[in-house]
């Protein structure tokens, strides 16, 4: 299948590499069709890339390296919604956000993104009584010689996720 971005050009995608975000991310409430591609960055960071809306990409991560004990455990509930079982059957990914004037990368940890492995479905999910932010530093300024600008720019190293 041919998706066309604004970031990346035109891509060839499997339609099996689709993955199916159920409960939408806000405000992009009518986008529910995304493909993970690799960053030019290198993991662990990626793209998130809207299938139908070519302007819309996020960059996403998974939390681990970044902190350590996130996510909290997610409850069976949460799992089974986007066909999971257990947790090593799901993906847990942070939306992350290049700060222009201060020059670091924040993460959304209040609402990560759940994401099924063998059933391609996800839904962000809205973590409640929690004193996590929806910007929570990530990357500052010692990684920022020149870092910020590959992070919010270039075509990922390969078109396949």
């Amino acid at each position: 299948m041919l998706i066309e971005t604004v970031r990346f050009g035109v891509l060839d995608v499997i339609e099996d590499q689709i993955l199916t975000i159920e409960g939408p991310v806000p405000p992009f409430d009518m986008v529910r069709e995304y493909v993970l591609l690799p960053h030019s960055v290198g993991p662990p960071f990626n793209w998130l890339q809207a299938v139908r809306v070519p302007g819309l990409a996020f960059i996403v991560a998974p939390p681990e390296p970044f902190f350590k004990d996130y996510p909290p455990p997610w409850e069976l509930r949460e799992l089974e919604s986007v066909g999971a079982r257990q947790e090593a059957e799901a993906l847990t990914l942070v939306i992350l956000n290049p700060q222009k004037d201060r020059r670091e990368v924040t993460a959304n940890l209040l609402a990560p993104l759940l994401i099924g492995r063998m059933s391609s479905r996800g839904r962000q999910v809205i973590l409640r009584d929690t004193e996590y932010d929806t910007q929570a530093p990530v990357l500052g300024a010692e990684w920022q010689r020149g870092g910020e600008q590959r992070l919010r720019g270039g075509p990922p190293e390969r078109a396949s996720a």
